[in-house]
């Protein structure tokens, strides 16, 4: 059973399963972080799904706190410390993905949902510098948001309808917003990205038993569905970014067909401007690929974590050198770790969030937080 999708996974915590406490096994070779320490000194319990950063002195994280009753997490480094900043209301809930135009320009999306976990309801926020709001204007409807994406005014945020299901895509334009239809109805969408030129991509999968990835690409007035070099069932596309140039890259998972083996294995897909490839990637059986940022200088990290066991998970994280996917040596301060978010500004500075859970059961997850200084990821 493949990694749910962040909104699947905000449903079943607030159902009382609280996926990231399962018991863990420890593994051999795991390395203590100090990033993974700054949660844990703020007294933080839960999960971060999103990261985004304009500067070294500048980032955001957010996701949610608890267990059950969650809230919405939002986090800033200011170049010296992370803190913890007041979310407005509605709190419970969380946050899924949050993107950074500028250092006053700042967009997170999510779901809010009542004390009890249900009546899930879309929220968005905007930093302008000052304060987090809730957009005038902004739609509450029935849905829970999962990924979001900025191109000059426009505003694009992807999800799922709720509880009938179903593609959710809302749109901000001249100050003004709307949903849009889309053309595949019954895909849960994971992640949005747009290009210089104003080219709109989107991401996701059937949102069945067996997960069928799905690819949509706006052009003109309309989404449309378009087709990629990933066939057969049992894949899905989690993260997407678009880079200078009109290159976007896209990873998630696919089923490997490798003789012997029968396992989800980490995927890659790059646009150049005229078509999508697949590109290898350097992951054993049982990975899978969340999130992908830009690197000044024609580069990329890609993050996400190997799960040999339902119970037991290590972090992943690939680095693209204009040529190839390497693995880089990343740590794991938990029995079970998984990274869900990436982001970078320079060759030299990029975060990596996610969750890290001990081994006992009973105890609650800690958000991760790893910094790459241009030489390792602590």
């Amino acid at each position: 059973m493949s990694w749910l999708p962040r909104s699947v996974v905000f449903v079943a915590v607030c159902a009382l399963a609280v996926v990231a406490a399962v018991p863990g096994i420890a593994l051999a070779q795991r390395t203590p972080a100090q990033s993974s320490d700054i949660p844990r000194s703020l007294g933080i319990s839960g999960e971060l799904l999103g990261v985004a950063a304009t500067s070294p002195g500048s980032a955001w994280a957010v996701g949610y706190s608890g267990d059950i009753a969650t809230r919405t997490l939002l986090l800033h480094w200011n170049g010296r410390k992370w803190s913890r900043v007041t979310s407005p209301a509605p709190v419970f809930g969380q946050l899924s993905a949050v993107t950074a135009v500028s250092a006053d320009n700042v967009w997170a999306v999510g779901t809010t949902a009542n004390a009890a976990g249900t009546a899930f309801r879309t929220l968005i926020l905007h930093w302008n510098g000052r304060a987090w709001a809730k957009p005038v204007g902004a739609p509450q409807v029935s849905g829970l948001l999962n990924g979001i994406s900025v191109a000059g005014s426009t505003v694009w945020a992807v999800g799922e309808k709720s509880p009938a299901g179903g593609s959710l895509i809302l749109r901000q334009a001249a100050g003004r917003w709307s949903a849009v239809p889309a053309p595949a109805a019954g895909d849960i969408l994971t992640a949005a990205a747009s290009t210089s030129a104003g080219l709109g991509w989107a991401i996701g999968d059937g949102g069945g038993d067996v997960n069928t990835a799905a690819l949509l690409r706006r052009s003109g007035n309309a989404w449309r569905t378009v087709s990629f070099p990933l066939h057969g069932v049992d894949n899905g596309l989690w993260g997407m970014t678009s880079a200078p140039g009109g290159v976007v890259w896209a990873v998630g998972y696919h089923f490997s067909q490798d003789p012997g083996s029968n396992a989800r294995k980490a995927l890659s897909m790059r646009w150049s401007g005229t078509a999508w490839q697949k590109v290898p990637v350097p992951a054993p059986a049982g990975s899978e690929l969340f999130a992908v940022a830009h690197v000044p200088g024609a580069r990329a990290w890609a993050v996400g974590f190997v799960w040999p066991a339902e119970a037991d998970a290590s972090t992943l994280i690939l680095r693209w050198n204009g040529a190839a996917w390497s693995r880089v040596p990343s740590p794991d301060p938990q029995p079970t770790d998984r990274l869900f978010a990436v982001t970078a500004t320079s060759p030299r500075d990029a975060w990596a969030v996610g969750y890290g859970a001990p081994a006992d059961p009973a105890a609650a997850p800690v958000p991760l937080i790893l910094h790459w200084n241009g030489t390792t990821w602590s």
